[in-house]
């Protein structure tokens, strides 16, 4: 099973080819308004409702999951429930885009989902979703694929985290990324990048490929490495 999220950030122009290859779509209440408005129904309609544009709340009654809780955000009451569907992969989008705070609050969170689905055992593949970039949550050491020439980033929430490189321009090994930047705007020389964790970490891939299409499909494999 697939599903795609839809956060209330900057939609992706290839909204429409993620809800084809979607078995589900799952809306945080702000960006339900906008996907019906484009003509893309979700099948459920997850958050506080705060957020829902008023003239919706009555028609998609039954597709809405009211939560009250303000203890989580929207995206992490919606991933909850996607979690549960145990789907074997979910894109999440509309995460980045519009407040930086947002943004980086949310970006944060795949790596939290990651790591959580991973302690639990389960094989999900998570991918975030944008016009400019894939975003793969890392949680040990892996082999990715992608394209030579492709624009690779590693943004580390675990500042004590370092990882020797292979299949990079620019080698990371022996550099500790205590800061976000530290290991950014890297380009990758193989068809596929290989990441040797120092020790399992929560950590964001992100690849964006030269204003090419950001098609979601194929994944970029990632294969863990003992």
């Amino acid at each position: 099973m697939t599903i795609t999220i839809v956060a209330n950030g900057e939609i992706p122009s290839i909204i429409n080819e993620l809800t084809e290859i979607s078995d589900k779509i799952i809306a945080c209440d702000g960006a339900a308004s906008r996907l019906v408005e484009t003509g893309i129904m979700p099948d459920l309609i997850v958050g506080d409702m705060d957020s829902l544009d008023g003239k919706y709340r009555n028609e998609l009654s039954e597709r809405i999951i009211r939560f009250d809780c303000q203890e989580t955000n929207d995206l992490t009451k919606s991933f909850g429930i996607t979690s549960d569907l145990d789907p074997d992969v979910v894109y999440i989008t509309g995460i980045t885009g519009k407040r930086a705070d947002h943004e980086l609050g949310n970006l944060s969170l795949l790596a939290e989902y990651e790591k959580d689905l991973r302690s639990k055992g389960k094989k999900t593949i998570i991918r975030g979703i944008s016009d400019y970039n894939t975003i793969i949550p890392l949680s040990g050491s892996c082999s990715v694929e992608c394209s030579k020439g492709d624009n690779i980033s590693i943004i580390s929430i675990d500042t004590d985290l370092t990882i020797e490189s292979r299949g990079l321009k620019y080698p990371t090994s022996g550099i500790e990324l205590s800061s976000w930047w530290k290991a950014t705007l890297n380009t990758a020389t193989e068809s596929t990048i290989h990441l040797k964790f120092s020790k399992p970490a929560r950590c964001l891939l992100m690849i964006s490929n030269n204003g090419r299409n950001m098609h979601p499909l194929p994944l970029n494999k990632v294969r863990s490495m003992q």
